[in-house]
């Protein structure tokens, strides 16, 4: 028995064979994979970037896919850091301001109190801020489901509430009426 050698096919008569990709150098494949990613942030299709940098449309996606991951991963690292940084010199301006603070500087007061809100919003944990009070009706423990009967508004509210009607009729006109 004898075993079969692989030879290498060669191509068919009139067609040259093709030459295997130059061995590029780091700093030629990143010079390549920064054209390739403005051509793709210019809009070209991955086929049109293939055929200007001599690369297959599949091959320029797959570098695409890389180099952004690299991207997100480099932008994470840089926004963490930049997190961190934010993050000390906020510690930094409260140390210095908390003596006043507690001899209740008003200003201080206020100062800290701004610095903890940034803070809390860096670590997106604030709280929704109050822009009004609730409506009476929520405040209130009448007899009227919570309504203070001496509250127009609140009737108002509550009448609107249950789909009453659009007008609203001041107690003592609503007395003179009857």
């Amino acid at each position: 028995m004898t075993a079969k050698v692989n030879k290498p096919l060669s191509p068919p008569e009139g067609q040259r064979q093709k030459s295997p990709p130059p061995q590029l150098t780091r700093d030629e494949i990143s010079r390549r994979n920064a054209r390739i990613m403005a051509l793709f942030i210019a809009g070209h299709s991955e086929r049109e970037i293939g055929r200007a940098v001599n690369l297959t449309g599949q091959r320029v996606h797959q570098i695409i896919k890389v180099e952004l991951k690299n991207e997100a991963r480099h932008q994470k690292l840089v926004t963490d850091q930049a997190l961190s940084l934010y993050m000390a010199r906020l510690d930094m301006l409260l140390k210095a301001v908390w003596p006043k603070v507690a001899q209740q500087d008003l200003k201080a007061i206020e100062t800290a109190r701004r610095l903890l809100e940034q803070q809390a919003r860096l670590y997106d944990i604030e709280e929704e801020r109050v822009g009004a009070l609730p409506p009476a009706n929520e405040l209130l423990d009448g007899d009227e489901g919570g309504v203070d009967p001496r509250d127009d508004l609140a009737k108002y509210r509550s009448r609107h509430a249950r789909g009453g009607g659009d007008s609203v009729v001041h107690p003592e006109v609503q007395a003179e009426a009857t």
